[in-house]
This record gives structure tokens, C-alpha cells and sequence, in this order.
């Protein structure tokens, strides 16, 4: 979909903010290597985009993080590196200057990084755990000079999230930025569909385990996408 549209970017060969939302499947592993060994191995698909959760890995080895970047480099591997742990401008200032294709950080780390990204797509986000003051952050991120933005809350009630949903559409026709809007919770996967639809250029997907509460397989995107190809085709 989306229905919104907005002005196109790109991560790696994945153009964002095409006709149907772009997924990325989130994943970690025990450690560098072993994910790398997979994507050696053909488990993992090297023509899927990912979200790299290296601050999940069971053994994340900060040292070693020029090498993993480089292995993927030479696999060809499409990817957003967000990493939620302890001194993150440090770790984001390496992979800018390692030049991954994107990063997905705080919308707070954005001002307080110290190298310029040349080729890296960014990624500003915001995780709430409620939807109170979501429009505020979304309003704040877009006086940033980023490439996308990301707003994910937990929401308790169907009425709440289509209140942000309108106030997101509303948002997106006036800005135009790509945007990924993320409901979480339980229950939430149903509201992940719809925001696809709607607004969301990027939707994540599970490969063995949430890595946000609520999260979808990849199957269930596909399935919901060749429902709204359909509709879109005049075929319902």
C-alpha cells in the first residue's frame, strides 16, 4: 500500500515508499558469526531486508563490529543496525562511519551523533508505552534532518489507535516523509495490518521471535498484501 504517500528513499536495493509497504524481518543470533554463518548457509535469504538487533545478540562483540559489517558488506546483505544498549552513540558513530545502509536510532541520539552520514539512510524513532504524546514526538522528529520516522506505542484500545491513525494520515499528507507507525501490544497484529495500509512504509516482521510485542510473520504481510494488490486491481 500505503494509501499516504511519501516521498521515496532507499536502503540498499529496497526502494521505500513504493506501492506496498516494504517488511523488515527482524533478527538477532548467539553472536556475530553464527548470523553470518547463516546468511553463508543460505538459512537466511539474502534478498530480504532486515532489521540487525545487535544489541539482542546473546554475545554482541562491540570490538568486532567493523568485521560483522564488512562480512555483510560482502554478502550483500540489506539491513537497518539498531542497537538499544549502553553508550549507543559511540556504537551508531562506528557504523555510520563503516557506511551500513541504514540505522535506526532514538529520535534523542540524532542531534548528539558526531559523523555525518554519507550513504546511511536514518531512521528516527520513538517507542512509547502508551500513545500519550505521540503526535508531540512525531511533530519534534520532524524537525530533524532524517530519512524516515518511526513511532511505535503500546495501544490498550482500538479507539486510541485510530484516533492516531487519522492524526498520522494527517500528518504524513502534510510532511511526506516515509513513515513507520507501529502499534504494540497484545493483539496488536491486526492494527499492524491496517497501519500498513493506510500510512506505515516500513512494517517489521518476527523470523523465530518477537522482538516487539505483537510482532507478525512474514507470511502474515504477504497474505494481507496480495489481499490489498487485489482490491487495489478492482478484483475484491
Amino acid at each position: 500500500m500505503p494509501l499516504i504517500k511519501g516521498r521515496r528513499t532507499s536502503i540498499g536495493k529496497f526502494t521505500i515508499g513504493n506501492s506496498l509497504s516494504t517488511v523488515v524481518t527482524s533478527i538477532y543470533d548467539d553472536d556475530a558469526d553464527s548470523l553470518v554463518e547463516k546468511f553463508q548457509r543460505k538459512q537466511l535469504s539474502d534478498r530480504n531486508l532486515y532489521e540487525m538487533r545487535y544489541d539482542l545478540f546473546r554475545n554482541p562483540d562491540l570490538k568486532n563490529l567493523f568485521q560483522f559489517i564488512s562480512a555483510l558488506d560482502e554478502l550483500d546483505i540489506d539491513y537497518i543496525f539498531t542497537y538499544r544498549g549502553d553508550h549507543p552513540e559511540k556504537v551508531y558513530e562506528d557504523a555510520i562511519t563503516k557506511m551500513v545502509p541504514a540505522v535506526d536510532m532514538d529520535y534523542t541520539l540524532v542531534k548528539r551523533i558526531g559523523v555525518k552520514p554519507v550513504d546511511t539512510r536514518i531512521i528516527a524513532s520513538y517507542h512509547g508505552k502508551d500513545n500519550s504524546g505521540i503526535m508531540d514526538k512525531l511533530q519534534e522528529i520532524a524537525s530533524l534532518d532524517v530519512d524516515i520516522i518511526k513511532v511505535a506505542a503500546y495501544y490498550f484500545d482500538n479507539k486510541s489507535f485510530l484516533e492516531d491513525l487519522e492524526k498520522i494520515i494527517e500528518f504524513k499528507e502534510r510532511y511526506r516523509v516515509p513513515v513507520a507507525f507501529i502499534p504494540m501490544g497484545e493483539g496488536s497484529g491486526f492494527l499492524r495490518i491496517i497501519s500498513s495500509y493506510f500510512v506505515s512504509d516500513l512494517v517489521y516482521a518476527k523470523y523465530a521471535d518477537e522482538t516487539a510485542p505483537g510482532q507478525l510473520e512474514l507470511s502474515d504481510y504477504t497474505d494481507a498484501f496480495r489481499i490489498f494488490s487485489r482490491l487495489n486491481a478492482g478484483n475484491p
